[in-house]
Parts: C-alpha cells; structure tokens; sequence
C-alpha cells in the first residue's frame, strides 16, 4: 500500500470527521439551549404567577382602603386574616396612614412595627416616597427579618378620591412576602436536575441588581435569561444545564469511531486490493496505530476462546484499567469478573446497552459494536465500546422534568406553532375537568368560554408575537359547563420563524381570589352592620342620580336622618343592642321608600335617603312623617321595648343645591334645626339656615384668631356668705373684647367653641388665668378667697382633666382648696363610672366640686350620695320666681334641706332683688351671688369692690 493512497483516505476520513462532529456538535447545542429555554421559561412564569397571585391579594386591601378611607382596625383584621389564609406566601400585612403604620396583622411578634414613622427611618422613608411618587408596588429585598428568615418587603401606596373627586395619598400598605415559601410554590425548592438556576435584581434593579437565589457562576457561563417583570423593575433569571454546557456532541465518539471503522475497513480494503497486488502484505503498524489512537474503546479478542491480545489506550481509560493487568507475554489476566465480561462481550448484540461496574467497581453505561477481522494470525473479533452514560443521566433528568410538571399544582399546557395541544399535566386535567388524552391535538379553544371578544384574544396573541410572553386573567370553561377565571403566563419557546417553536401555558384556577374581591367590593359600598349602601356608593348613587333629574329636568329630595336618644340606648344596654336596634331601624326606613329610592347609612346613627322622580314636596313631606312615625314604634330587644326618635332635615334638587356636596350639607344643617325645635321632627332647608351657618362659620374663625391674639379677659362675680355678709369667693366668667365689635356675650360663642373644640384650649387659659389671679389676690392679703372655675363637657371628658389641674396648681402655686370647679349634672350622669374616678382624684387634691344650674337635670339623690361633692349651686330660673311662682319657692326649700342633710354647702344664683334675698335667709341658705350684690367685675375693679364697699343687707 502506498503512503501516498494512506495519507489521502486518511485526511478525508479525518476532514469528514471534523465536519460532522462540527455539525453534530452545533446541534446539540442548540438542543440544550431549545430545552434550558422551556425549562427555565416553565419556571419564571411559575415563580411570576406565584408572585403575582400573592400581590394580587394585598392589591385587594389597597382597593378596600382606596374606596374607604376611614377604615378601622376591626375591618383591616377582618380583610386581613381573610388575605392570609388563602394559600400564600404573605408572612403579615401593615397599613401606614400618613406614613405612620397604625395597623399591622397578625400583631404578633410585630408589635414593634406599630407606630412606625416611614419619615424618621431613612431607607425606610426612601422606599415608602418611592412608592407614592411612582404610584406603583415597589418590592425590596430579599432582606434579612429581623423575625428570623429571608424576605420581600412589598410596598403600595394607597390613594383615594376627596369629596372633589381630586386623589389624595392615604398612606402606604404594605407586606412581607416569605420567600422561602414563595420558592417552594414556585418550585424553586423542588430538585431540579436538568438545569441550574439563578435570580439578581435585588430591590427590583433587574441586571444592576445583586444575586440572591441560585449559584452567581451561572450568570458568567450562561447567557439564556429571562425577566421576570415587577410592577417596578424586574428580576432576571439564567440558567444553564446541570454541570454546564457540553459543547461536544455525544455522539461525537460514535462518529470518531465510525471514522476509524470507515478508515479501518477502507484500509482493510486497500490492505486486500495491496495483499492481492502484493500478495495480501498486511501493515501492523498502520492498523495499531490507528487503533491506539482512536477515540472510542477497542478491543481485539480471539472469537475461538475469547482471550484479549490489544485493549486501545481509549477504552483503558474508559474502563480504569492500570498497566499491572498486563503479564509478561502481554496478555491480560486476572481482570475483574465485570470486565472480563465486558472485554469478551461478543455475546451481546451490536448496538446493546449494558450497565457493567469498571476496574474501580464504579457503575458505567455502555453501547457496544463488534466488527471481524482478518489478520495474519487468522480471524479475529474488533469490539467497539461507547460510554454512554451521560447520555443516560440526561433522560432520566428528562424524565424527571416530565415528573414535576405532572405533579406540579398549576396546570400546564404545551401546543405546537400551530397551537395544537402537544402535551397537559395532570393538574390541567383537575382544573378543567378535561381528560389528557382527549385534549392531545386540538387547540386551546376546545375550552373557551366565550367570555372574551375576538379584540381580546388579538391583542393577547400580537402581544406573545412581539414580546414572547404574555399574563393575565383569562375566563375558561370546564368540561362541566362551569365558567372559571385563571391567571395564566403564556410563554413562546424558539425562534417564531421556526416551524418548531412550542407555546407553554401555565395557569391557576383564581376562583377564590375572584370571591374575595367580591367580599371587598361589598365592604367598599356596603355597610356591613345593616347591609345598607355605605357612604361611598350614596355619593356615587346621588351624583348618578342628580345627572338623572337635570337630563329629565326632575326634582329629587335628600333626606338626612340622625336617631335620637340612640346615645342613651347604648350607654345603658351596650352596643350590642344599639346594632340590633340600627338593624331594625335600616329595615322600617327600608320598607318605606320605593324600589328606585336609596337608604343608606352613613356611619353611628345617621342615615340618609335619596327620593329620585319626587312628583311634589306634599309627597316628600308624607314620606318624612311615615318614617317619623314608623321609627317611634317600639322595638322589642333585651325582653325590653325601647322607644327612639329622628330628627331628618330634607334638602331639594335643584332648589337646594345643584350638586352631591351641596345637597348634603344643606340636608344636615335642617336636620340640626330639626333637633333644636325639639327632636322627633323635620325640617326643610331654607336660607336662614345657610345665613345662619356662614355667620356660625365667620364667628368660628374670629374665636380661633382671638384665642391666638388672647382678646379674651375675665370678670369675677362675687360669692357671699348671706348671714355674715363676708364675701368668701367669686366665679370666674370669660368676657371676649373683640376688636370691632365690642364686648361679645359668651351665649353667642360658648355654644361655637364647644361646638368645634375651642373650648378645651379655651377653659385651659380660664383655669390658669383664674388660679394665677387669685394667687396674686392671695399674696396681697386676700387669703379668704376662693375662685370658681365652669369646667366644659368636653374639658371634663378629657382623660388627663385631673393631670392639667394638678400641673397648673402646681405653676399657679394656688392653694388647691382655694380652687372650686362647677360641672353640669348630665356630665356626671352621662359617664358616672369614669365621672367618679376624676372626681375622687380631684378631691383627693383638694380641689372643691360644685354641682352648677342644680335642679334642671337628671338629680337625684342616688348620685348625690355616689359622688364626693362639696357644694349645690341653685339654678337662677328657681330664684328669679320663687316670689310668684309656689313651686319654685318650694323646690328651693327642698333642696336647701337636702343639701343640708348630706353635708353640702348651697349656693344660690342670680340673686337681684332684697325680697328673694330675705327669702333665702329665712331658709338659711349658706352663700349667694347676683346683681343685687354686684355684676361681673373685671379683675382690678374687683379687688377695688372688696376694699372700697361695706355691705349692708339691711338696705340692700
């Protein structure tokens, strides 16, 4: 054979060797790359429909707060621990009004978050303005908690509507996001031997952000990635195949191997054309050669008796055989029994799998070929071997892979480029009823529900074509007949101009998120106590129905209806049955109003009605006085009958107001003027009212800006003790010198600042005033003096009273018995537990209580002994006609007696003439004030009064 013809046959050999392991070898990688894409896209549409479906739910909570809110603690619990019990991730949830988080569920091991201030905790604050400003869920993390675990803190921020329909921020709700379980929904946890995986964009900063799931070397050798979208920023996950990418074909070995058999068996054909032309001359030299250097194992065995004479270097090391096998004539004894079987396979088929354990006991996958030769020595047997079991472990991963997506819990479905269905699991078949093999070859259409248009499904499709992905909620239909709503990722795997690329769905049946929304739609519009539209959905229902009547040019009439007595109601049977008694009250309103009328309760006992198609007022004013009458009936609760009244103000479109916001107002002012002229009435809206309430308004600010400029002063009344003529004290009474328009009486602005609140900061500077000009009377010999101050309802109520009156004693230095402080009997009566306990303290201080305008409330002896009074100041009405009126005179004498068989001092008011001054004395009343001794003094005239005057009661 000549050299030249062996050098040719074996550069051709060697040059289509290189070109097919090329080929193979390019294919192969894209194979891994088709099949790390589906597998890595199978898993981010998990892990982003599982993400979704947590965020879902607490979307659910901002959309609760959005539409009201003055939501309460009660409604965010209840919402809340309906949230977390849905199959989810959600570790807890906080609401942070104003950036201050006043609500967290459940509270356990989170009571530190609540109180939290966003504004003082800078990263914190950073992340909460982020979220506002954006308008948008914001995720952070994955942090360390401080409860222990890894987690996402998800962050939303909360607007609503003002009356003006302009958005306002609420403040932020937000969510910790346990990732662990998280992971394990999405399956991240789950063993995943085909590929491995990693996630970056910590704090959603997607590429830029750190790694934080998975091995980082994946992100240097892989570059298949996928986003994972965020509703701001993203996550980005890679992949790659277990153990990385193998850049050679497997079957590369077959194909060397081929390449030595061809160049073998072209040799062989040479050697016979040569043998023949050079009497069959057979090269050892060249065929060893070539057989020690090729890269698949080989064998050359003896087919008579089976003894092994040549094992090539590559299946030595295939087989982990050391060079002490070999003997001195160099032949192979004593090999383990596994090999040997496996060197002397000629009973094994050609293209045989067999699993054999190597010279180390280490279990291996092998292809075997075997191939007759001819040699000068007579027939022998060239076996060929591949190692196969890298091949092997990649089915069996294959397989795997089809293991978890039939266990998986989410359905999936595979289709073709045509979207004809290739492949469901089994959760498809749960879901949807719909058997596997039945749904193999038709197309997703088999269980459409109709229930979207031909645009919807063009723009889902334009959508994958353009991006490769698309999610959303999609409504199907089950082999049942039932329609059901899905949140489904749908995913293009391939190139979309290759004929071959496939589709993957992936989707969960969302029924039950669906019926929570529902569940907070009707927290959002209903009122849960009465089942009555709440104020959210009245406003929306009267501007509807406003646009109604001017279209038709129609009139419609607002009722506004507060219950009377409801507070008594409470107070003595508690709030339980005051619910019940709201119940009944909803359902008589109810009954009397046509269907296309609207009763909705605002909030506490107030209620409102909207008439629409009102034909007159005669109509509306005969509604008003059915209702009337109707809410007066009594109410059987507790084994009791309990009576209540309303008081409705009635307001008309389009004589009353043009708008929502108008009509309201003008209903609730006549509804006040209903419980002025004496509750259980109606009234409708004039413009003496409007008149009436700009003036209240206008007063209102000029009391706000007097207190700021201290316009105010105090006058003081002397009190006397009648039999001995000393003056012993005085009551302090505030006077308001307004700048324009004089001296204004405290009837015209007490009732304001109660009203509104002033008349806490107000009776504050009256106590420190009046203790600090009595202390400087007491400095100048005046120790005698004793100073009453009018405690507010309001002051009363307070739940520091008794601090304040301490601490100003204490920067006063008064005395605390030269201090007496006058309250109302219904302030008592109205909280008595409460009430007894800052009486005692008081009491305790020093500080005299006086029972002011005695006999006009609730008095009886009862409380009289409960209570740790001092004194009984008779109202002024009994003294004004105790000479003509017989029964004034009489409760006087009463209560002078009563008074003094308990041990209380009395003191008589509004004492102007010396006939009702002789008729107190004959009765021994203790102490007066009045007129008839002087009027209200400021400060300096008063003191002047004292040194400047002898008072004679003979000719008073």
């Amino acid at each position: 054979m000549r050299l030249t013809q062996i050098l040719v046959l074996v550069s051709a050999v060697i040059l289509l060797d290189l070109i097919l392991e090329n080929l193979f070898a390019t294919r192969h990688l894209n194979e891994q790359r088709v099949e790390v894409v589906e597998k890595l896209s199978l898993v981010r549409a998990r892990l982003e429909g599982t993400l979704y479906s947590n965020l879902h739910l607490l979307n659910g909570m901002s959309a609760a707060i959005s539409t009201n809110p003055e939501f309460s603690e009660q409604q965010f619990n209840s919402l809340a621990d309906k949230l977390l019990l849905n199959r989810n991730a959600l570790r807890n949830i906080a609401a942070a009004p104003d950036l201050v988080i006043r609500y967290v569920y459940p509270l356990e091991g989170n009571q530190a978050a609540l109180g939290l201030d966003y504004n003082k905790v800078a990263d914190q604050r950073d992340a909460a303005l982020k979220a506002r400003d954006l308008n948008t869920m914001v995720i952070a993390g994955p942090v360390q908690l401080v409860q222990g675990g890894i987690g996402l803190i998800v962050r939303l921020p909360v607007f609503y509507r003002d009356n003006q329909n302009h958005p306002k921020f609420w403040g932020i709700v937000s969510s910790v996001i346990h990732t662990e379980k998280l992971y394990q929904q999405a399956g991240l946890l789950d063993r995943q031997p085909d590929i491995e995986l990693a996630i970056r964009g910590r704090d959603s900063l997607g590429p830029h952000g750190d790694i934080f799931f998975g091995d980082p070397q994946v992100f240097e050798t892989s570059d298949v990635r996928q986003q994972v979208i965020l509703p701001y920023g993203s996550w980005q996950m890679v992949a790659q195949p277990q153990g990385g990418w193998v850049k050679q074909s497997p079957y590369r070995w077959f194909i060397r191997g081929g390449s030595v058999l061809l160049t073998l068996l072209a040799l062989a054909t040479l050697g016979i054309r040569n043998r023949q032309r050079k009497r069959e001359r057979f090269s050892q030299a060249t065929f060893f050669a070539a057989f020690e250097d090729s890269p698949l194992g080989m064998a050359i065995s003896d087919p008579k008796n089976g003894d092994i004479s040549h094992i090539n270097q590559s299946l030595r090391k295939m087989s982990s055989l050391p060079a002490t096998v070999l003997d001195a004539k160099g032949q192979y004894q004593h090999l383990p029994e596994s090999v040997e079987r496996l060197l002397k396979s000629e009973n094994y088929e050609d293209g045989q799998e067999i699993t054999l354990s190597n010279y180390h006991g280490e279990e291996r996958s092998w292809r075997c070929f075997h191939s007759n030769l001819q040699t000068p020595d007579g027939p022998r047997l060239l076996s060929l071997f591949q190692d196969i079991t890298e091949h092997r472990q990649l089915l069996e991963q294959l397989q795997l892979s089809q293991l978890v997506i039939d266990h998986t819990s989410d359905a999936v479905i595979i289709t073709d480029a045509n979207t004809r269905i290739i492949q469901v699991n089994e959760a498809f078949s749960r879901i949807s009823g719909y058997d596997r093999d039945e749904m193999i070859g038709l197309t997703p259409a088999k269980y459409s529900s109709g229930y979207h248009d031909k645009a919807f499904y063009q723009a889902m499709w334009q959508r994958i074509n353009q991006t490769g992905a698309w999610n959303g909620e999609l409504w199907n239909r089950k082999a049942s007949g039932e329609v059901y709503p899905a949140w489904i990722t749908i995913n293009r795997i391939g190139d979309p101009n290759d004929p071959h690329h496939r589709y993957i769905g992936v989707f969960s049946d969302i029924s039950n998120i669906k019926q929570t929304e529902k569940e907070l739609e009707r927290m959002a519009y209903y009122d849960p106590l009465t089942g009555l539209p709440n104020r959210t959905l009245f406003q929306e229902r009267l501007k509807h129905e406003i646009l109604s009547t001017r279209r038709h040019q129609g009139r419609l009439a607002l009722l506004f209806l507060d219950l009377d007595r409801f507070k008594h109601v409470n107070d003595s049977f508690g709030h339980s049955v005051g619910d019940e008694l709201l119940k009944v009250v909803a359902g008589r309103l109810s009954s009397e109003v046509r269907e296309n009328d609207t009763v909705t309760r605002l909030g506490g006992d107030e209620f409102t009605v909207i008439v629409s198609e009102l034909s007159d007022i005669d109509s509306a004013t005969a509604l008003v006085e059915r209702m009337l009458k109707r809410i007066q009936e009594p109410i059987e609760l507790v084994g009791q009958q309990l009576h209540v009244g309303a008081s409705i103000g009635i307001a008309l479109y389009p004589d009353d107001g043009e708008d929502a916001e108008t009509l309201l107002r003008h209903a609730d002012m006549a509804m006040y003027q209903a419980k002025e002229q004496g509750r259980n009435s109606f009234h409708y809206f004039t413009q003496k009212l409007q008149d009436r309430a700009s003036s209240r308004l206008m007063l209102e600010n000029q009391l706000r800006e007097a207190i700021e400029k201290q316009q105010f002063a105090l006058y003081y009344q002397p009190k006397l003790e009648l039999h001995s003529r000393r003056v012993l004290g005085m009551e302090a009474l505030i006077r308001w010198h307004h700048p324009t328009q004089g001296l204004i009486s405290p009837a015209d602005f007490i009732p304001v600042a109660e009203e509104t609140g002033l008349i806490v900061p107000l009776g504050q500077w009256v106590l420190e005033e009046a203790c600090r000009q009595t202390q400087e009377w007491h400095q100048q010999g005046f120790t005698h003096l004793r100073v009453s101050v009018n405690l507010s309802a309001r002051q009363f109520a307070k739940a520091d009273l008794v601090e304040d009156v301490r601490k100003t004693l204490e920067r006063t230095k008064l005395s605390t018995d030269a201090l007496e402080l006058e309250i109302t009997e219904s302030m008592v009566v109205d909280a008595s537990s409460s009430a007894n306990e800052k009486l005692v303290q008081l009491r305790q201080l020093g500080v005299e209580i006086s029972i002011d305008d005695f006999g006009t409330g609730y008095s009886n002896l009862q409380y009289l002994k409960r209570f740790p009074l001092t004194s009984l100041k008779i109202d002024r009405g009994f003294v004004r006609d105790l000479m003509v009126d017989r029964e004034d005179a009489a409760i006087i004498k009463a209560i002078i007696l009563m008074a003094r068989g308990l041990g209380l001092n009395v003191i008589a008011e509004g004492v102007e003439t010396q006939e009702q001054l002789d008729f107190l004395l004959e009765h021994r009343c203790p102490m007066g004030q009045g007129f008839l001794f002087s009027p209200p003094l400021p400060a300096d005239k008063f003191i002047e009064w004292i040194d400047s005057t002898e008072l004679d009661f003979d000719t008073l």
